[in-house]
C-alpha cells in the first residue's frame, strides 16, 4: 500500500504532468485528525481554468496515472440532470492497493462557491494565490453537534412516537421488511439521536461523533455501547417485539433528560400512551 507521502507525491505529480492544475488542497478527516489509518481518504482538490473542465471529465485517460482501480464513481455521472461543466466534478476512486482518492475538480471562478460550501481546507500548492483570503480552516468545529431548537426536538420526539405503532403492526402482520424498516430509520434512529444529544451536552457541545456517528462509541460505557448493540438486533420480529418495549422505555427517559438539560419543553404524555399500546399489542409475543 502506498504510503500517505507517495500519495501526495503522486497528486502533485499528475498535476504538473496536466500542466493546468492551477492550485491543489486538501479536505476531509486527514486535514483536521491528528490520526489517520488506511482507509482514511485522500480528499484532493484541483483548481482548474474553467476552459478546461469539460475536456478533463470527457478524456478520463489521466486518471489511470494514479493507479489501477478496483473501482470508480463519480456522483454527477449518476444524476438524471445535464452534467454542469462550470461546477465541481468529482471522481472517486479504490485503488488496488487499498488507498482511495475523492478527487474533486473546481473550476477557478467557482473557488469562493467551493470554500463556502467546504471550509475545511488545506491549502497543499496556490504559487498564483488564488485561493488567498480564502476563508479555510483546519479543525472539525463545523462537525459539531449543535444543541437542538424547541422546534426540532418537539419534531424527532413527535416522529419517534408517531413510528412505533407501524413497527407494531408490521410485526403482528408477519412482515419482517416493513417492520425492521420502520425501526431501524425511525426507532433506533430517533433514539440515537437523543443519545449523540446527551453526549453532546456532556461535553458543552463542542464535540465529533464522526461520519454517521462513527465515533460515538468512544464516548459510551462498555453497558451502554452493549445496550446499542442490543437495540441493533433485527434477526427475528420477536427480538425486535423485544427491543420495542425497551428502547421506548429509556428513549422516553432520556427525552426527559435531554430537555432538563438543555432547557426545552417536553410532554412524556404521547409517550406513556404509545408505550401502552405497544405492551398491550404485543403482549402474546412477549409473553412466548
Amino acid at each position: 500500500m502506498r504510503t500517505k507521502a507517495e500519495m501526495r507525491q503522486l497528486i502533485f505529480a499528475v498535476a504538473e504532468k496536466l500542466g493546468v492544475v492551477r492550485a491543489i488542497a486538501a479536505n476531509g478527516s486527514r486535514v483536521y485528525k491528528a490520526r489517520s489509518d488506511e482507509f482514511t481518504d485522500f480528499d484532493i482538490i484541483y483548481v482548474v481554468p474553467d476552459d478546461q473542465m469539460q475536456h478533463l471529465i470527457d478524456e478520463r485517460g489521466w486518471l489511470d496515472e494514479f493507479g489501477e482501480r478496483i473501482v470508480m464513481q463519480t456522483p454527477m455521472d449518476l444524476t438524471p440532470r445535464p452534467i454542469d461543466y462550470t461546477k465541481r466534478f468529482n471522481f472517486l476512486m479504490l485503488f488496488t492497493d487499498g488507498n482511495r482518492l475523492d478527487l474533486g475538480l473546481v473550476p477557478e471562478s467557482e473557488i469562493g462557491a467551493w470554500a463556502k460550501a467546504d471550509p475545511i481546507a488545506q491549502v497543499l500548492f496556490d504559487p498564483a494565490h488564488i485561493l488567498a483570503g480564502l476563508e479555510l480552516v483546519q479543525d472539525d468545529r463545523r462537525y459539531f453537534r449543535k444543541k437542538p431548537s424547541q422546534g426540532f426536538f418537539f419534531r424527532r420526539t413527535n416522529e419517534f412516537w408517531w413510528i412505533g405503532p407501524y413497527v407494531v403492526k408490521g410485526i403482528l402482520r408477519n412482515q419482517f421488511f416493513y417492520a425492521v424498516d420502520h425501526y431501524f430509520d425511525g426507532i433506533l434512529g430517533e433514539y440515537l439521536m437523543q443519545v449523540e444529544w446527551r453526549v453532546a451536552f456532556e461535553h458543552d457541545f463542542q464535540v465529533n461523533l464522526g461520519k454517521n456517528v462513527g465515533d460515538l462509541f468512544s464516548y459510551l460505557t462498555v453497558a451502554e455501547q452493549d445496550e446499542l448493540r442490543r437495540f441493533s438486533n433485527m434477526s427475528s420480529l420477536e427480538t425486535v417485539a423485544q427491543n420495542m418495549v425497551e428502547i421506548q422505555e429509556q428513549y422516553q427517559a432520556l427525552a426527559i433528560q435531554n430537555a432538563q438539560q438543555i432547557g426545552l419543553d417536553y410532554d412524556p404524555t404521547s409517550g406513556e400512551r404509545v408505550m401502552e399500546y405497544t405492551n398491550t399489542k404485543l403482549k402474546k409475543i412477549l409473553e412466548n
